[in-house]
């Protein structure tokens, strides 16, 4: 009885094994790193609330996003640029207020990190 129960874990377990070795093998990468970057804030006056980034994403689209910078720094996660490239600093949240910060930068599509530093 103990041999057969045996048998049957251990082939449950192949298969777990199994199906999680076919499910990473089919995992997509992530795209940061080598097709564009996030982005990190970091908002050395603390006069910042929120920022508008206007660029390129990792599939070559023109998108904008605006993200509340409650701290002083922020990853902003989850979306990913290359090429040209501007943020706007708001005096409030939402990217609402004045705009009392801007730059323009060159975000390049590979680099070791995944994330490409912006700072007022």
């Amino acid at each position: 009885m103990f041999s057969s129960l045996r048998s049957r874990t251990g082939a449950a377990a192949v298969s777990v094994a199994g199906a999680a070795l076919a499910l990473v093998a089919t995992a997509t990468p992530a795209s940061a790193g080598t097709n564009g970057q996030q982005i990190e804030f970091f908002d050395r006056q603390s006069s910042v609330y929120s920022i508008w980034i206007n660029g390129f994403n990792q599939y070559g689209q023109q998108v904008t996003h605006c993200v509340n910078t409650p701290g002083e720094t922020t990853w902003v996660s989850g979306w990913w640029w290359k090429g040209q490239n501007s943020v706007v600093g708001f005096n409030r949240s939402d990217c609402n207020g004045d705009a009392i910060w801007s730059t323009r930068n060159d975000i390049p599509v590979s680099q070791p990190s995944d994330w490409y530093l912006v700072s007022d």
